[in-house]
């Protein structure tokens, strides 16, 4: 939750509720039938989420958008890491000295 502020992930908290817990209706609901999930909640009418879940139960119930905003915040994280970015110089790094290689090999082709 460190790197998830409201910065960095506005709609945060939002997203955080929604996969934590379930509708009330829905729980008792997912008893009877797990088939019968809804994709997204009902439009205009608020939804009370008291009923303790996981991500993976919740994460259908999730919009596009919130998905989307949860892949972008997970590849900007990753991206920033120590590891991402030192292995991205040592590419870089790699491509110069290829590079260089080819040029040397250029020259050695036209003498």
């Amino acid at each position: 939750m460190q790197h998830a502020n409201v910065q960095k992930f506005p709609r945060v908290r939002e997203v955080l509720t929604r996969l934590l817990f379930a509708p009330e209706e829905e729980a008792s609901s997912s008893a009877l039938s797990s088939s019968s999930r809804a994709t997204t909640p009902t439009a205009g009418i608020p939804v009370h989420l008291s009923v303790i879940s996981t991500p993976s139960d919740r994460y259908y119930a999730l919009s596009p958008r919130d998905r989307i905003d949860i892949l972008y915040f997970l590849c900007n994280l990753a991206n920033s890491s120590k590891v991402i970015h030192s292995h991205m110089e040592w590419c870089e790094e790699q491509l110069t000295a290829l590079r260089k290689e080819k040029i040397e090999i250029n020259r050695q082709k036209k003498t």
